[in-house]
């Protein structure tokens, strides 16, 4: 929740590396208390973290999708 009680939305970027589910992003999303993803033209999913660097600001997350997701090429 804001300072004025309305609930906060977090947004940041990432690319889908495999069709498993894992998102290149980076590590200062992965501080973020939602354990919610929500990709572009898809839903919202329960997001694990798998490894974070922060002194590179980069990390991986995977996520359970109903089915195989566009991974980039």
């Amino acid at each position: 929740m804001s300072a004025e009680g309305r609930p906060e939305r977090i947004t940041g970027s990432g690319t889908i590396i495999h069709e498993a589910g894992f998102i290149l992003t980076n590590a200062h999303v992965l501080g973020s208390d939602k354990n919610m993803m929500q990709i572009h033209g898809g839903g919202s999913y329960p997001r694990q973290l798998v490894v974070g660097y922060s002194q590179y600001d980069l990390g991986i997350i995977k996520i359970d999708a109903d089915e195989p997701l566009k991974a980039m090429k």
